[in-house]
């Protein structure tokens, strides 16, 4: 994948990402809120990177792993990954994302997951796209909220405990 905002690059993994990676995924304020799916320990997140690159690289594509890149200085800021989800029933494409603490509060991942939508509604043609949250990190529903998602009832009454659900429909997003 690969798209452009008025502020980012938003493309597929490489491996020089490691550094800019695990500044993101070694700060505990970025750890606690992502269940540690960005390992921090420098070894396990390049065996990550290597692996998420091969996801990337399969055909057909069923992950689209991406570095969160600033125009401004080239310096990746953020991670945001979407994908068919592993749950059933779940919806056409899940996703994540973590971004940089020092560009948090600065609409960089709304901007970033808007863009993932409409490559996602446009590109791929998804149904559905779902993402959760975790509910002490609230400031993460917003910007799903922001993006045009709205709390998706039917899974918030099977939800994990701590977990909150968000989708977007293609005839939501197209009106």
């Amino acid at each position: 994948m690969f798209t452009e905002t008025p502020r980012l690059l938003i493309r597929d993994l490489e491996r020089e990402d490691l550094a800019g990676l695990l500044a993101i995924s070694s700060d505990p304020a970025v750890s606690s809120m992502n269940e540690g799916y960005l390992p921090a320990d420098e070894a396990a997140l390049g065996k990550w990177l290597d692996e998420t690159m091969e996801h990337n690289a399969r055909q057909p594509r069923q992950s689209h792993n991406c570095a969160v890149i600033l125009k401004a200085t080239s310096q990746l800021i953020g991670y945001i990954g979407f994908g068919v989800p592993s749950e059933p029933g779940q919806g056409d494409i899940d996703f994540g994302y973590a971004l940089n603490h020092a560009y948090w509060n600065q609409g960089y991942m709304t901007e970033a997951v808007r863009s993932m939508l409409a490559y996602c509604f446009d590109v791929i043609g998804a149904h559905t796209v779902t993402a959760y949250h975790l509910d002490f990190n609230p400031a993460s529903g917003r910007v799903m909220q922001k993006a045009g998602m709205r709390l998706d009832q039917d899974k918030m009454h099977d939800q994990q405990a701590g977990e909150v659900h968000y989708i977007l429909t293609a005839e939501d997003w197209r009106h």
